[in-house]
């Protein structure tokens, strides 16, 4: 009798040990797609390259993940890979606009400015899905390189993909030495699946994730 009063909370715990272990192997799996994506760069020939924002220190300095950001877009453009680098970004807590903060940045590397095109309201990877397509459109450019950390590739990928992207290859910064990455690796678990169920014609993240 005592065996069968206990049986159903033995059941619900079995259930829960069940859906911990499901979440668990997704999120392994997921994130293993997440890293081969991340570092498989595939950059090929665009018509133009694109960066996406990050912190911008309150000296007015790109932050060490945008600087290496910055850096592969140098890169790519010296190797002649896109003609045309659009830097996206929004208007940080320091009060610096990332994406001006990133022009000026190219053109000190020796990236001509006739080269750059600004969008200041890459507030978020949706809104520079969005705001790329524009400019791109308005231009008459189709193929594009997005440039971002090897953590955020997956799913800027997928985003410029729902905004109907067909050609689309990637590289990553390079990698700097600190433990936010693996914050930021763990947070892309929830932020992909928000960005793949988001409506498009929705602005705004508050998630903050991008």
């Amino acid at each position: 009798m005592l065996s069968d009063r206990k049986s159903p909370k033995r059941r619900l715990l079995g259930c829960g040990v069940v859906l911990l272990s499901a979440g668990c192997v997704w999120f392994a799996v997921h994130t293993a797609v997440l890293l081969w994506r991340g570092f498989a760069d595939d950059a090929r020939n665009a018509d133009a390259m694109v960066v996406l924002g990050n912190k911008v220190e309150r000296d007015g300095a790109p932050s060490p993940r945008l600087q290496r950001r910055l850096d592969c877009a140098v890169r790519l453009y010296r190797e002649g890979l896109a003609p045309v680098v659009i830097v996206s970004g929004g208007l940080g807590r320091e009060g610096h606009p990332e994406a001006e903060v990133m022009r000026e940045t190219l053109v000190e590397a020796g990236i001509p400015a006739s080269a750059i095109l600004v969008d200041n309201d890459g507030t978020d990877t949706f809104s520079t899905a969005r705001n790329t397509k524009r400019i791109m459109k308005a231009q008459g450019l189709e193929s594009v390189i997005v440039i971002s950390s090897f953590y955020h590739i997956l799913r800027t990928r997928m985003v410029f993909a729902r905004f109907g992207f067909e050609e689309v290859s990637s590289a990553h910064a390079p990698l700097t030495r600190e433990w936010r990455a693996v914050y930021s690796v763990v947070r892309e678990f929830p932020a992909f699946y928000y960005y793949r169920l988001r409506p498009i014609e929705e602005r705004g993240d508050p998630s903050g994730a991008g």
